[in-house]
């Protein structure tokens, strides 16, 4: 699938906060991408966007993947981007600050 790159490059532009002014069109042209094949992008591409996402543990990927709801109108959509955007920043910055070999969490 030719949009999965730019699926990866948006997310990770909303991730690192990057293009943050942009955010609204970013989220809409994820949307507009996702629509496309829903099915593909809940099923195929979240899955494979999470396995490559670092700072995560498996744990933390199956909540993620689990608390992305699979809604397929713009408002709902949109604000599930949102959390799981929020959630995955939240996860990253709470292991970086955890000493090694400690509980994960």
């Amino acid at each position: 699938m030719m949009l999965v790159p730019f699926l990866n490059v948006l997310l990770q532009v909303l991730l690192h906060k990057s293009h943050d002014l942009l955010q609204e069109e970013i989220g809409m042209t994820i949307y507009n991408m996702a629509a496309v094949d829903f099915d593909n992008f809940y099923v195929a591409f979240l899955c494979q966007f999470l396995e490559g996402a670092d700072g995560i543990d498996p744990n933390q990927r199956s909540v993620l993947d689990r608390n992305f709801k699979k809604d397929r109108d713009y408002p709902t959509f949109i604000q599930n981007l949102q959390r799981f955007v929020n959630d995955l920043r939240y996860y990253r910055l709470c292991n970086s600050a955890l000493p090694a070999n400690s509980v994960k969490l």
